[in-house]
């Protein structure tokens, strides 16, 4: 377990990294313009196909799921960026002050704070808030909040679009990525330079699953805290065997997925927490490369202990 923990802060440490950073953030900020682009030239096909969808589902279920999931996204956004700016401000001081053994108590504690603290506002005033999105829904129009529902489902097939993307971009940059940070990390230690996976193929599969399922579940989408639940095994599906071969890829000499049997629960978790990533813009940039990060110094010290 310490090994899970101790990549999990790797991971935060070096993608806080400026000369680490860079990487994730210049080709994020290309795939956020390649579709936005795209999504300008072709918003209305987009917002027809969305809409479509839409109309399999009763009125009475946008309104009152609707003001249920607006409510719930602000909670779960307003969270996610309180632990990011609080880890972001304080992390590099506090863990220089720290011992190593204490990393994983400290980012527990900050997201444990952010939790409760979000969490008692809302348990005190969540009825308030909740009756504010209802009463703007049903103040709108039929024709209104429908359009505008289908409105955000069609922004959220161009953002699904951007972070499927960005991990076949982060695939494609993965060599060269872990390579510069293993120089910098274990200079003495040399990487398999021959890849013998292709990587690809196996993003290209989950990527098209990942669409498929998101359509077949996506009446589902509307169920509050199933929906939550849904979004975020998707996005680990689709995270984790890519992070996971690029890693591996470099590190295991002709490497099978049946050598990671033993390993496949703590490289769920590190997907999923990399997948919380995807609840912000703009940190969803970095997901995959999070995701990338944490499993090779896992499977690195891994390695090391064997």
């Amino acid at each position: 377990m310490f090994d899970l923990f101790d990549a999990i802060i790797f991971a935060f440490k070096n993608i806080l990294n400026i000369k680490t950073m860079r990487i994730p953030l210049l080709s994020g900020i290309m795939v956020n313009i390649f579709w936005i682009v795209i999504a300008i030239v072709f918003w209305d096909v987009i917002f027809d196909f969305s809409d479509y969808f839409l109309n399999l589902l009763p009125f009475s279920m946008l309104r009152s799921n609707g003001a249920w999931i607006l409510s719930s996204f602000f909670w779960v956004t307003l969270v996610l960026v309180t632990f990011a700016i609080i880890f972001a401000f304080s992390g590099s001081f506090i863990f220089s002050k720290i011992k190593k053994e204490k990393y994983a108590l400290f980012s527990t504690l900050i997201a444990l704070f952010s939790t409760v603290f979000w969490g008692l506002i809302w348990f005190f005033e969540g009825e308030y808030l909740h009756t504010k999105f209802t009463t703007l829904l049903t103040q709108l129009p039929y024709q209104t909040t429908e359009k505008g529902i289908a409105y955000i489902i069609a922004l959220y097939l161009v953002y699904s679009a951007i972070i499927v993307t960005i991990v076949f971009v982060s695939s494609l940059q993965s060599k060269y990525f872990l390579e510069a940070l293993n120089d910098k990390e274990y200079p003495y230690d040399a990487l398999i330079n021959e890849n013998e996976i292709s990587i690809i193929k196996y993003t290209f599969k989950d990527a098209l699953i990942y669409f498929a399922a998101s359509l077949v579940l996506f009446p589902l989408f509307f169920i509050p805290i199933l929906n939550f639940i849904i979004q975020i095994v998707l996005w680990v599906w689709l995270i984790k065997d890519t992070a996971t071969y690029d890693a591996a890829s470099i590190l295991i000499k002709d490497f099978k997925k049946s050598d990671l049997k033993e390993d496949r629960v703590s490289i769920w978790l590190i997907s999923t927490f990399a997948a919380l990533f995807n609840f912000i813009p703009v940190f969803n940039i970095f997901a995959p490369y999070f995701a990338q990060l944490a499993i090779f110094e896992y499977l690195k010290n891994k390695r090391i202990e064997s």
